[in-house]
């Protein structure tokens, strides 16, 4: 069990993004667009450094129709390349391709 304050933890990240991942793959992006937030917020900074936690975060964004879909994915690039995208929808690479 972790214990609150949630963000000041390094292990709320792999939980909130593990939770968040599983609802996105259920196309359920509205509900794990706050988990994603969460991770991202840890004062810890590796749920903001983490390139999952950002393609994820892009990809929510991206199916809610969020402006900031485009400056998340173009995180996840920048930390981990074009082969984050490569198990994914080919749209969210498209959206940044034009960036690179």
């Amino acid at each position: 069990m972790l214990d609150k304050p949630l963000n000041a933890q390094s292990e709320a990240v792999w939980f909130q993004t593990s939770v968040a991942d599983a609802l996105f793959m259920l196309g359920e992006y509205d509900k794990a667009y706050p988990y994603l937030c969460e991770a991202r917020s840890n004062i810890t900074g590796e749920g903001y450094t983490d390139p999952f936690v950002m393609l994820r975060l892009g990809q929510c964004s991206y199916e809610l129709g969020k402006e900031d879909a485009a400056e998340y994915l173009m995180r996840a690039y920048m930390l981990a390349g074009e082969e984050i995208f490569e198990c994914d929808d080919e749209k969210y690479f498209e959206l940044i391709r034009h960036l690179i």
